[in-house]
């Protein structure tokens, strides 16, 4: 995908050159190369996701030419073993980039099915629902789904530890905006009281 990207650009520079230089008309073709950047930045989403999950659960790639071997299962600590030992209510603001609005984001986090939403906008509105798993050795899986396309939408891995969820996820506005969340857990009972 970035390699259709990459040669996309190179059509473009080509017909401006030849666009400025020649013949102006050439300059209509400009709109005829298909950018990808929605595409290559879900792609890119998800290889994040994917990168994440194979650190996080210690796995090994095998040399060129080699016959791949499963690493050995690391043990998952006593707090990931028990999933209710989760449970609880992940909310907060992330941190973003100077020119972004700050993001917020609250999940729910019952038995090993996580339920919520992500705001990108100063109101606190939610501009995507989130959905996801947590694996025993503390691997979180989301998928977030936006109103509308200004908004985040797609796969995000994250990691639950020490009772703090870890996220990392890259907005597709036309600034695109880094969010990184470190959300602390608040156990289900403390907040359903008050």
């Amino acid at each position: 995908m970035s390699g259709l990207q990459r040669e996309n650009a190179n059509a473009d520079a080509a017909m401006m050159a030849v666009g400025l230089v020649v013949l102006w008309p050439v300059l209509f073709g400009l709109a005829a190369t298909k950018d990808r950047k929605d595409e290559l930045g879900h792609l890119k989403g998800e290889y994040e996701a994917v990168d994440l999950s194979i650190k996080s659960r210690q796995c090994t790639m095998p040399s060129p030419g080699m016959p791949s071997v499963p690493a050995a299962p690391a043990a998952a600590p006593e707090a990931m073993k028990a999933a209710p030992a989760s449970e609880g209510i992940y909310k907060g603001k992330g941190r973003t980039d100077s020119w972004c609005q700050t993001p917020s984001i609250s999940l729910t986090l019952r038995g090993n099915a996580f339920e919520g939403e992500l705001s990108e906008v100063a109101s606190g509105a939610p501009t995507s629902s989130v959905t996801g798993e947590l694996a025993n050795n503390g691997v979180a899986a989301l998928e977030f789904k936006s109103t509308n396309s200004d908004y985040f939408s797609g796969s995000v891995g994250g990691t639950l530890k020490n009772d703090t969820l870890s996220l990392d996820l890259q907005s597709r506005t036309a600034r695109a905006c880094s969010y990184h969340f470190e959300l602390q857990r608040a156990p289900l009972a403390t907040v359903a009281g008050g």
